[in-house]
């Protein structure tokens, strides 16, 4: 008696699952390149998606950064006012069937920055930026200090937690 219902839904589900598949496998990025005109992604289908510098717009609002991040999926993406529509510059590097790894993408964001910097010095970038990222905003190199300090105090937060936690269990089994 449950075959008749669960079959039919086990069917639906994958069928709806195929689609979806099918639907993020158009949208993958194989290639991304940052040069002097901005960033470009080469989709699996061979079209190629831009955000250009000269694009770039500034807000209205005179307390609003120009560029920021923002969460998505637990990491942070930048967000740019790309032509008066805001466009994440996603720099994820996973696909959707993780069959490709694009391994530079700390350096290709931090050229990117660099030429927003460079290329537009009117628009204002958001100080946390630099931070989310690890990006030393003197030189743009990776800030390796930030990055470890940055470690070791979610590493701090971690063991405390699980001391915290091991106590607790242990005054359970007693």
């Amino acid at each position: 008696m449950a075959a008749v219902f669960y079959y039919p839904v086990l069917g639906f589900g994958l069928y709806r699952f195929i689609l979806y598949r099918k639907k993020a496998r158009k949208r993958e990025v194989n290639k991304i390149v940052v040069d002097d005109q901005g960033v470009h992604y080469e989709r699996r289908d061979g079209t190629v998606d831009s955000i250009l510098y000269h694009n770039l717009k500034k807000y209205g609002f005179p307390d609003e950064y120009d560029v920021s991040c923002t969460p998505r999926n637990k990491i942070y993406v930048l967000q740019v006012n790309n032509n008066g529509s805001v466009a994440d510059a996603d720099f994820d590097g996973v696909d959707s069937g993780y069959s490709c790894y694009i391994g530079n993408l700390k350096a290709l964001r931090r050229r990117y920055i660099q030429g927003i910097v460079y290329f537009r010095p009117d628009l204002h970038i958001n100080p946390s930026v630099y931070s989310i990222y690890n990006i030393n905003p003197l030189d743009f190199t990776f800030d390796k200090g930030n990055y470890w300090i940055t470690f070791a105090k979610a590493f701090a937060v971690f063991i405390l937690f699980c001391l915290i936690l091991g106590t607790i269990m242990l005054g359970l089994i007693k």
